[in-house]
Parts: structure tokens; C-alpha cells; sequence
């Protein structure tokens, strides 16, 4: 910012005021509770923000939160180059719960091209000591951001932070545009293209444990998963910046433009903070984030739903900001080497899945046996063997990650690998354990997992810890009611929300009824949701109707299965929570078989389902038949033995059921299904009769 085309900062002052601090804090207020906002992130930036001092600074995340109602979320974080961090500033931050992240270009010899002292110094030292502060606090230390310099070789970069193991890693490309481009690149075109190109193999082949955004974006951007940057794909403006004094200011980096370029023409004093919406700045940033406002050449480019044009800052011509970025040209080479790597990978991946997959669809499977509930039900035991022990495999094979990233943790580590094999497999049957692994593998080779709404899942090394103590208990067939574990919970996001622990204990008593009730219909369908499903979750989703009662799985978690138990402040009837656990149970139990003996040949064309507005892939509409088959079978029970009321709805249950069935049976017989799946759907059929 310094050096850049705007500097207006010579004339701002050091620090913000304690009035506009104050009302800084009852503006964002006002704004969230204005946009009915469940989380808010405020960032302390720079320059340098621990020059206004760390009590100021925790001073003003606490008049923040004073403003902010308890349930609105609130996270702090601080952008430092560690010079001024030292063990009492460290603590204090810590106590307000404000995370750190740390601005560090790589080794010394790195650092020193563009990070000295105002008096010419080197600073790396002095900032070195900072992460090794920050290293000591790792619940409140994020990462590292460094600015990528051509000069510096990728391996020197890579094996420098590989030694760090920090939590994240982002590169950056150096503030430039058409006015002022790139160093080096006049004597040396193709300098940033080689060296992105060079550093992205490097972190494929022999770092892919890294998390490194910058190349992590690329490929989510490549498989078409949104970015989560303003470097790659489309997006929105979702940062405002207040300077120190009480102006409202566009995103930063645009000050590498123009003089005065971000500034919005507002102050905290003069307007709300949900009025620079509309302000001709923001609506220009904005449109500039879409396609639709990109250069025409850009628009036409084959990678632009992938690169979105590039940073705006990086745009910036005399004439304005209707360009490719600046960096056009190592986008294209970076982008297009990026897709041969993962098609390359991603062919050697089916190969190998294909080779094994063709080992397990060869093995023979009583699916009469299998869809039946006999004791000991050995077909099902089978398979679940099966899947244990290719379970177990993974499992196993991420556990050096663990070490890789947290040293102090191998202790652990080798404990849990020494456990009897009994145990590793019931310990990976965890729906908890099975997401962290997953989550963990795609860490490995640096990848990110995501919700079902786009925020990234953490990658928690530290839960081994408490994989250790799910080890103590993982050798009993025991289902866990509404255990409080984010890895139960994670791949949802805010889309569902999870009942109070409060709501769980008086939930509790409600699930061992229909427990009860399910034991005393079928015992051996009874032992298995015990043996298939460990886990019972307890959830609402707001976009569903108040009165209808939802569940739902999903083969991320296997074997957890969640279920609503309130309507509105009601407890829901315990017939009505055992359809739902019957529900999840069978999907589970038709995930399992999926993984071994493929139902339907091909998921296209989309057909109508009877329990379903939408239109359905095939095999999600066999799913519904494998589901209401045994639910059915329940009703007729329920019918058979109970009076009132809850037998007419047993009966009503029953007559809407066989119609829906009927009309599935019918449109499953026009699809392209397995010799499986014709083989299951036929005893369904036979069964639905009875």
C-alpha cells in the first residue's frame, strides 16, 4: 500500500479515533441486524494494525460484541507481519478471540526482497520470532499469506514452509496492472508463467499436503466449485473497508490504481453502512465480478467461468478496468496445465477404481438375504466387513498427515495404530470418523472438502485426540443419541440447523420408545440399525414446512441418520420418529450394498417419483421403493396391532404407499438398471404384494 498509486494515507491519521470506533461498533450492529445477518467477520488490516497496539485493538472487538446481539456471530481477525508481536500482545488477542494471521513471503533471503524496515533493514527475524509465537497458539493462528516473487525458486519457497507446517498457506501475484506491470516481465515474458507453472507441480507431486489457497482455488474453480477468492470465478463485494478516519473505502488493493480510487464518498459519522450498497463505486465493483461485466474478450475466453476475469485491481488501465487481467497470459498457461494435471490424475484414479471395483461387483450377494431381515443377518455382516476393511485401509493412510501437520499428535497417532483390528474397524464405521478421514485424504493432496453450501470444512488435525476416546467405546453395537461432535455436523453447514443439547436430553427418552417399538415389530431389523447406524442426530430445516416432519442421510456420514423430533414446540409421536429411523436406516443399508453391486447402469435420463415434486435420478427413485417397501411393512404392523386413531393412519399410510409404489415399480421398469438391480427390484415387487 505504501508504495502503490494512492497515497492518501500520508494525510490519514495513525490510529481511529474513540468516537468513530465506538460508532463503528454501532454501525456494523446496525447493519446486522438490519440484513438479519448470523455471522459478521471484522478484520483488523494494514499496513501494519498492531501499530495502533493490541489492548486498542481488543479494546475495539469488545465494544463491538457489547454491540452486537448474542445470537449474532462475530469473528475477529488480524492481518500482521509479526514485527511488534510479542508474548503479552499474543495473549491478549488470544483472550478476545481474535485469530492471526501472518504475512511472510518465505526464507530470509525471500522476505528481504520487499519486506525491510523503513530504515532498510532485513525484518525477517524479528517476523520469524512472531511465528514462533504464533506457533505457540495454534487455536488462534490461521496462516500465512505471502506475495509471490519470480526470483525466488518454488522449491526454496515450498520447503521453507513445508518446514513451518503452517495451518494455511496463500501465494499471492504482486499488485500490478496495465499502468504499472509486473516486475522482471519486460526483460523476461514468460517469468511468472514458468514459475507458477514450475511451483504448481512441485506442490501436485511432492507437496500436495500444503494447503496452499491460491492453487487449492484453481482446481475447485476447475471442477466448477465456486471460489471462495476474488482471484478465480465470479463473485460478489463482501468487504468494506473503514480507514482511520471514519471513511467508508472499496476493497484495499484497488489502491494500486488511482489516487483516491476506493474512497466511497462516506463516513461512519454521515451513513449507515447498508447505504454504500448503492454508492457508484461498490455498484461498478459489483458488475465487475460478474461475466456479463467482464472485456468482451474475456466474456469470449474459453477459462472464464474458471479465472472470472482475475482480480479486478490487476484490470486497471488508463481507460479503466474493461481488460483481461494483467496476468492473462499465466492464467491461460497456469489454468490449462492444471487441467491436463487433474485429467491425467483423475484417469489413473478410474484405472486403478475401476481394476478394484471389478473385484467387488464379482462378488456374489443373496439379495433376497440381503433385503430380508434374518438374524444375524449375514449378508449384511458381509459386506459391512468388506467396507470396514477397505475403511480401515484409508483410515490408516492418513494418519501420517496428522503427523505431518502436528508432530506433538504422533503419540496418538501410534496409539490408535496399535489398536486390535476389531476395534480400527468399528472405530472407522463412525459417520464422525469416516468425514474426518475423507476430509483429511483430500487434504493430503490438497484439496478442499466443502459444506453443501460452500464453507469449507476445517481440516482438524486435532480431533485424533478425540478419535482416541471414540476408541474406548467403539467395540459395542450402541447407537449415540444427539452426541455433540462438529464431524456429525460439518457437511451441512447453515442449511440444517441442529437442536440444542437441551432439546437431545429431552429428545432421548422419545428416540428409545420408537426403539422400543421397532424392537417389538422386527427384532432383527432392530439389530441392525444397531450394527448399521451408531449415530442419531437431531435437526430442523428451515426451508421445510413447520408441520412436516423431516430426516434425512447421506452417505458422507454414513450410518448417522437425522431425524426431526419437534414440530414447531411439540415433541413429535414416537411412531412417527420410528418411520423416520426406519426411513434413513434402509437408505443406509442400500448405500452399503451400492458400494459393492451398482443398482442402476446409467443416472440419466431424470424420472418422476410419486414422493417427489422434482424429477429424480433413477437410483434415487429406487432408493424411495427400497425405502417404502419395509415401511410399509411396519404400517401394516402397526395397523395390525394397534386401534384409534393411530391405526386409521396406519391405514391411510398404507393406501398412499401402495399407490406411490405402484407408480415407482412402474417407472423403475423403463430405466437402464444393473442385473442387480433388476433382480432386487423384482423381490421389492414380490414383497410390496404380501
Amino acid at each position: 500500500m505504501y508504495q502503490h498509486a494512492d497515497q492518501s494515507w500520508k494525510n490519514l491519521p495513525v490510529v481511529l479515533s474513540d468516537e468513530n470506533r465506538k460508532l463503528l461498533a454501532s454501525r456494523i450492529a446496525e447493519y446486522a441486524q438490519e440484513k438479519n445477518l448470523k455471522r459478521v467477520t471484522i478484520i483488523f488490516h494494514g499496513g501494519e494494525p498492531l501499530l495502533a497496539g493490541a489492548e486498542r485493538i481488543t479494546e475495539t472487538a469488545r465494544w463491538i460484541r457489547e454491540e452486537l446481539p448474542s445470537t449474532i456471530k462475530v469473528d475477529f481477525c488480524l492481518q500482521t507481519n509479526g514485527t511488534l508481536l510479542d508474548k503479552a500482545s499474543l495473549d491478549q488477542l488470544i483472550r478476545e478471540d481474535i485469530t492471526i494471521s501472518l504475512s511472510l513471503d518465505g526464507p530470509k533471503q525471500a522476505n528481504d526482497l520487499h519486506r525491510l524496515t523503513p530504515k532498510g533493514n532485513s525484518s525477517f527475524n524479528k517476523t520469524f520470532n512472531g511465528l514462533k509465537l504464533l506457533q505457540t497458539a495454534s487455536q488462534n493462528f490461521t496462516g500465512i499469506i505471502g506475495v509471490i516473487d519470480p526470483m525466488v525458486e518454488p522449491e526454496t519457497l515450498l520447503s521453507f514452509f513445508d518446514e513451518i507446517k503452517p495451518p494455511s498457506l496463500d501465494f499471492l501475484l504482486p499488485d500490478a496492472n496495465y499502468l504499472a506491470p509486473p516486475k522482471y516481465r519486460d526483460q523476461t515474458p514468460d517469468i511468472y508463467e514458468k514459475w507458477l507453472i514450475k511451483a504448481f507441480d512441485l506442490w501436485f507431486d511432492k507437496y500436495p499436503h500444503l494447503p496452499i489457497r491460491f492453487f487449492d482455488t484453481l482446481l475447485n474453480s476447475i471442477a466448477g466449485i465456486p471460489s471462495q477468492t476474488d482471484s478465480f470465478g465470479f463473485g460478489d463485494v463482501s468487504l468494506l473497508n473503514i480507514e482511520t478516519d471514519g471513511t467508508y473505502h472499496d476493497l484495499d488493493v484497488l489502491r494500486i490504481t488511482k489516487e483516491g480510487g476506493t474512497a466511497l464518498g462516506h463516513s461512519l459519522k454521515s451513513s449507515p453502512i447498508s447505504a454504500m450498497a448503492a454508492t457508484p463505486q461498490i455498484l461498478k465493483h459489483r458488475s465487475l465480478m460478474r461475466k456479463e461485466g467482464l472485456s468482451e474478450l474475456c466474456q469470449q475466453c474459453s477459462i472464464v467461468d474458471i479465472c472470472g476475469g482475475g482480480a479486478v485491481p490487476h484490470r486497471f488501465n488508463s481507460e479503466g478496468f474493461n481488460n483481461p487481467t494483467i496476468y492473462c497470459r499465466e492464467m491461460k498457461a497456469l489454468v490449462a496445465h492444471a487441467q491436463k494435471r487433474m485429467q491425467e490424475q483423475i484417469k489413473a484414479e478410474e484405472v486403478k477404481k475401476s481394476e478394484s471395483s471389478q473385484q467387488l461387483h464379482n462378488l456374489e450377494v443373496n439379495l433376497a438375504s440381503y433385503n430380508n431381515t434374518e438374524p444375524s443377518s449375514p449378508e449384511v455382516r458381509k459386506l459391512l466387513k468388506l467396507w470396514k476393511e477397505k475403511a480401515v485401509e484409508k483410515f490408516l493412510s492418513v494418519l501420517p498427515e496428522v503427523k505431518n501437520r502436528a508432530s506433538e499428535l504422533g503419540s496418538i497417532v501410534d496409539k490408535i495404530t496399535q489398536l486390535p483390528i476389531l476395534t480400527l474397524e468399528r472405530l472407522v464405521q463412525l459417520p464422525s470418523v469416516h468425514l474426518w478421514t475423507h476430509v483429511l485424504e483430500f487434504a493430503k493432496y490438497g484439496r478442499t472438502s466443502y459444506s453443501i453450501d460452500g464453507i469449507i470444512i476445517p481440516i482438524e488435525v486435532s480431533y485424533i485426540k478425540e478419535i482416541l476416546k471414540l476408541a474406548q467405546s467403539a467395540d459395542q453395537d450402541t447407537i449415540s443419541i444427539h452426541r455433540e461432535d462438529n464431524w456429525l455436523r460439518y457437511p451441512f453447514g447453515k442449511q440444517i440447523i441442529f437442536e440444542s443439547q437441551e432439546v437431545g436430553v429431552q429428545g432421548t427418552p422419545i428416540v428409545l420408545k420408537a426403539l422400543d417399538i421397532i424392537q417389538d415389530w422386527d427384532k432383527n431389523l432392530f439389530n441392525e440399525i444397531r450394527f448399521l447406524c451408531p449415530e442419531i442426530q437431531f435437526i430442523r430445516d428451515p426451508a421445510a414446512h413447520p408441520e412436516k416432519i423431516v430426516s434425512f442421510s447421506d452417505n458422507i456420514v454414513p450410518g448417522a441418520l437425522y431425524v426431526g423430533i419437534k414440530l414447531g414446540e411439540k415433541y413429535i409421536d414416537p411412531y412417527d420418529l420410528a418411520d423416520s429411523i426406519i426411513h434413513e436406516y434402509r437408505h443406509q443399508k442400500l448405500y452399503l450394498l451400492e458400494e459393492f453391486k451398482p443398482i442402476v447402469k446409467n443416472n440419466m435420463p431424470l424420472v418422476s417419483s410419486p414422493w417427489r415434486e422434482e424429477l429424480r435420478p433413477p437410483s434415487g427413485l429406487f432408493h424411495a421403493v427400497f425405502v417404502f417397501t419395509d415401511l410399509r411393512r411396519f404400517w401394516l404392523h402397526v395397523h395390525a396391532t394397534q386401534a384409534g386413531e393411530l391405526q386409521k393412519r396406519a391405514k391411510t399410510e398404507i393406501e398412499v404407499t401402495d399407490k406411490r409404489l405402484a407408480e415407482g415399480f412402474a417407472t423403475l421398469h423403463t430405466c437402464a438398471l444393473t442385473a442387480a438391480g433388476e433382480e432386487l427390484l423384482a423381490i421389492l415387487e414380490e414383497e410390496a404384494k404380501s
